[in-house]
């Protein structure tokens, strides 16, 4: 691994060596079988790795928010040799007041980009440039689970809301209304042609397939 590299996941990314042979290890599979650059590759799987760092990835997923946030960063840096509170507090005032996801990141942790984040440390090490050149986002992710331990479990999840009666289309009907849906990482849920499923025999079809990859094979 190249030296800068190193010095950008030992400062990013705190793992023991078993953790940090399947990390490395994830990263190779994912370059061999995507032909995606390491440089790249590394800075999406140490956000993906850092559980803190989670919400922050899928802030900078889409693209077009990825560029505008990370360009107006960097010209924040260009333009002030030394970025003090201030500076980042009429930046982060900025973002928010654009992006409702990075104003909610705020509210939720008070040391969220501010000083001493370490996730500046990490934007200011290199990583802001690598996922700058990014054309494709989702491409990187899909490739990184490609390699994870979990690329191949899938879940059913649901999601259950109340019908007042005056709404119900049957009086006696059920009360609820029941949404189910596979719930699993891009590149396994891509891999499933259709979802059947086995209902209550007190339904009138018991027995649903589902062909829609696009909503999770939702029903």
């Amino acid at each position: 691994m190249k030296e800068d590299n190193k010095k950008l996941l030992v400062s990013a990314v705190e793992i023991n060596p078993r953790e940090a042979k399947r990390f490395i290890n994830n990263i190779i599979l994912a370059k061999s079988v995507f032909n995606k650059p390491v440089d790249r590759l590394l800075v999406v799987q140490v956000l993906s790795f850092r559980h803190e760092w989670g919400r922050f990835l899928t802030f900078i997923t889409d693209d077009d928010t990825r560029k505008d946030f990370l360009s107006k960063y960097k010209t924040l840096k260009r333009h002030n040799k030394t970025v003090d509170d201030q500076d980042l507090e009429i930046f982060n005032k900025e973002m928010s007041e654009k992006y409702p996801l990075f104003e909610d990141m705020l509210k939720n942790n008070p040391k969220f980009f501010r000083q001493n984040d370490l996730l500046l440390k990490f934007l200011d090490e290199s990583a802001a440039d690598r996922l700058l050149a990014i054309d494709n986002m989702e491409e990187y992710r899909r490739a990184l689970d490609y390699g994870s331990p979990k690329a191949l479990k899938v879940s059913l999840d649901h999601q259950a809301a109340f019908i007042p009666e005056e709404l119900r289309k049957e009086k006696r009907g059920n009360p609820y209304s029941i949404k189910v849906w596979v719930e699993g990482p891009p590149y396994t849920l891509s891999l499933i042609y259709s979802v059947t499923y086995y209902l209550h025999p007190s339904f009138k079809q018991s027995e649903v397939t589902v062909n829609s990859p696009e909503d999770k094979f939702a029903l």
